[in-house]
């Protein structure tokens, strides 16, 4: 039964406040109809005000505007004009129609004596104070005890009236704390305390929540006009996050920050993670906030090789130089791009994946802009005559065969010479016509003659170690050797030109296996190891890719002067990055891949000024990417880079 009539109450106000809504949006004067009995009109827009005039049920009045709760009217009281404020709760609107059908004087009144609208108050702000205790239907109970304030109003003693309406204020601002709307809690019970001061303080004596004595320290002080300084230290992870309260903005975590209300509204933000909105109330005067930030993307590492590099994401440039991390890219699909002044532009797609790792990108950019170093050799016939291949020992000296009287020499990178040996030994004869050179892990010094049809190893003094192979077909025999190059695993890999195929050794010279021959192989030249131990033979106009166990990959090249095609091909070096270089020798030039055959650069012309070429032959990369060339018509080599940066 009490449920049906609380059910009643709550459609019966819920009625009366949409028409307090609909009417607080009016503009303009309107009618007023005062609905109690003894209904006071105030000096001031509040409870607490002083009377200016009290006027029985029924009397109109004109209303010139409303603000907030309060009615600003105008009336004459015994030839004297008033005009004041009364509350939404003593009056009602009505219509010029209803005035002119019925007349004030008909309008029907609502008289209840003094102990009944005491009853009535009683009753309500029991069972509203009942459910407030026992955290029930707390809406209800704050829309029940609204109404009472209206008939403490028409209680006519003032002391009585005061002390109802702050208990009612009280009662209201803890239904309000319970459904944890602590701001509107606040203003009802600052209102207890406007409405009688000393009573407030007495009902709240025996008030023992931690929460609600927190509000009522907070609504007497703000009452009393005391100026109060809240303080809330707020951390993020991560850190650097920018901080708004209640609209303004305070600096970044972590950091104590004051508010000027109890009430708080935080807004964090922070690149590349979701924004985080908080509003709470401060239970005392300094609290402490931990927020862990979502992340709406994630840290992309961008390294590249060699490092310097520009970076760009999705066509933006960053700023940023290789190797560097770019922050909290968001999540989604991206393009970055990478470059570096002579190197050949870098491109890559990527789609980023909510993780909590960082994306990495691990570029190796290829050099495309070569010059000019230095050389050595030339007309000084003594030193080099007709060099022919070229390789670098585990220190970066630079090994060279020539077809002159010095067979073998070795040189600095500078080229100052560290050695020009004649083989020892009494099995050697001599090298005949030397083509090519290698050097393995331990320093020792390969060479093919071609004219001896066999191999010749030496330590790295020049000492002669042994040689192997004879003339002939057989398995274990040469015919015109040419290229030769050494394995991670110091297998050495000979180019048996005129047996056209390439075959493999152990270091101690005994034979493991031919390599497959494709069906369109013509003459093989010259033979290259890189990382991996992929490894890649030239003929006369193609390159062929093998697999480190032998198997033939692919193939690329054809007869001709543009990128990518050739002229007789003479020489062959991988560096560490896995980037090809051929020395096309009846185009005079140096060509660069990628691993696969993707065209990079060239450089070089026919002739003998510095850059040029003139029957070029060997060629070899060192740890640096310095590229050496045998330029044997010119007697020479010469030395090349990547252009300078420091220019």
């Amino acid at each position: 039964m009490k449920r049906e009539n609380y059910k009643r109450k709550f459609q019966v106000l819920v009625t009366l406040l949409l028409v307090f809504v609909f009417l607080g949006q009016g503009t303009g004067q309107m009618k007023l109809k005062v609905i109690v009995d003894d209904a006071r009109v105030n000096e001031t827009p509040e409870i607490r005000g002083k009377t200016l005039a009290r006027l029985s049920l029924n009397v109109i009045v004109d209303a010139e505007s409303k603000k907030g709760d309060w009615y600003k009217v105008s009336l004459e009281l015994e030839g004297v004009k008033i005009t004041g404020y009364m509350h939404e709760m003593l009056v009602e609107t009505v219509s010029e129609e209803e005035l002119a059908a019925t007349g004030a004087e008909n309008l029907p009144r609502l008289e209840k004596t003094q102990e009944e609208i005491m009853v009535d108050i009683q009753s309500t702000m029991d069972e509203s104070r009942e459910l407030i205790r026992s955290e029930r239907d707390l809406d209800n109970a704050v829309v029940f005890l609204r109404p009472l304030i209206a008939k403490a109003f028409r209680v006519k003693d003032d002391q009585t009236q005061r002390e109802l309406a702050a208990e009612i204020f009280l009662w209201i601002g803890m239904g309000y704390a319970g459904l944890g709307n602590n701001e509107r809690a606040l203003e009802e019970i600052k209102s207890m305390f406007e409405v009688d001061y000393l009573y407030a303080k007495e009902i709240t004596r025996n008030i023992f929540d931690p929460k609600i004595v927190s509000l009522i320290q907070f609504a007497e002080n703000e009452f009393l006009g005391n100026i109060m300084e809240y303080s809330v230290t707020i951390a993020t992870d991560p850190e650097n996050a920018q901080i708004k309260i209640n609209g303004k903005e305070v600096g970044s975590t972590p950091g104590t920050f004051k508010a000027d209300s109890p009430v708080v509204k935080i807004e964090i933000t922070k690149e590349g993670y979701r924004s985080v909105q908080d509003e709470f109330f401060l239970t005392q005067d300094d609290i402490r906030r931990d927020y862990t930030l979502e992340s709406i993307g994630r840290n992309v590492f961008v390294k590249s090789n060699p490092p310097g590099a520009k970076v760009y994401l999705d066509g933006n440039d960053t700023g940023e130089l290789t190797d560097c991390m770019l922050p909290l890219v968001s999540f989604g699909s991206h393009t970055v791009n990478i470059v570096k002044d002579s190197y050949l532009g870098w491109t890559q797609e990527f789609t980023l994946e909510a993780s909590d790792n960082p994306f990495n990108i691990d570029v190796v950019l290829a050099g495309a802009s070569y010059e000019y170093l230095m050389k050595w050799g030339g007309v000084n016939l003594t030193l080099l005559k007709s060099p022919q291949g070229v390789a670098l020992d585990e220190n970066n000296n630079v090994v060279v065969v020539d077809d002159g009287k010095n067979k073998l020499q070795k040189f600095t990178t500078e080229g100052k010479l560290i050695l020009n040996w004649q083989p020892k030994g009494s099995r050697y004869r001599g090298i005949k016509n030397p083509s090519d050179v290698a050097v393995d892990s331990d320093g020792y010094i390969y060479v093919t003659d071609v004219k001896g049809h066999h191999v010749w190893k030496f330590d790295k003094n020049g000492n002669f170690v042994k040689t192997w192979g004879k003339g002939g077909t057989e398995r274990d025999e040469l015919l015109r050797p040419t290229g030769i190059s050494i394995n991670s695993k110091n297998e050495v890999y000979v180019v048996d030109s005129g047996n056209l195929r390439v075959k493999v050794y152990s270091s101690l010279g005994v034979f493991q296996k031919i390599l497959e021959k494709p069906k369109n192989m013509g003459l093989p030249v010259d033979v290259a190891v890189g990382p991996n131990d992929y490894f890649w033979v030239i003929d006369k106009i193609r390159v062929y890719k093998y697999s480190p166990d032998g198997k033939f990959l692919s193939s690329w090249g054809k007869r001709g002067s543009k990128d990518g095609e050739f002229g007789n091909p003479k020489g062959i070096d991988i560096d560490e990055l896995g980037f090809i270089y051929i020395a096309d020798a009846a185009n005079n030039r140096i060509q660069k891949f990628d691993g696969d055959g993707k065209f990079i650069t060239k450089w070089g012309e026919p002739g003998s000024r510095i850059g040029r070429f003139n029957l070029l032959s060997g060629i070899a990369v060192d740890k640096d990417g310095l590229v050496y060339v045998t330029d044997s018509t010119n007697h020479r080599i010469q030395v090349f880079r990547i252009v300078s940066q420091d220019k």
